[in-house]
């Protein structure tokens, strides 16, 4: 697995938790006219987007936030596609050894 991979697997579970609680805060809302709901689908969206920005490149440990988006969610970026960790300089293609 490469860290490429990893960090598209972090994104895809965080996507699918994101589509979940999207689609429970709506069917909430159709079926009682409770406020909580709201409140319920805002937290957890911003939990799930705090997660996204959050996301660590697995070798120097910093938060890479917006390029997680880019290098995963979309494949490229403005100047073409992510091959490397803008902070610590290591490929994305380079195989992730699991921490032990």
């Amino acid at each position: 697995m490469t860290i490429r991979e990893f960090l598209t697997r972090r994104v895809a579970v965080y996507g699918l938790v994101a589509l979940g609680a999207w689609a429970g805060a709506a069917l909430s809302m159709t079926l009682t006219e409770q406020p909580w709901p709201y409140a319920f689908f805002v937290i957890v969206l911003g939990v799930v987007f705090i997660a996204f920005y959050r996301l660590k490149c697995p070798s120097c440990r910093t938060a890479l936030g917006i390029v997680t988006f880019q290098l995963v969610s979309f494949g490229k970026s403005r100047s073409g596609r992510v091959d490397y960790c803008p902070f610590c300089g290591v490929s994305l293609d380079q195989p992730y050894e699991m921490p032990k």
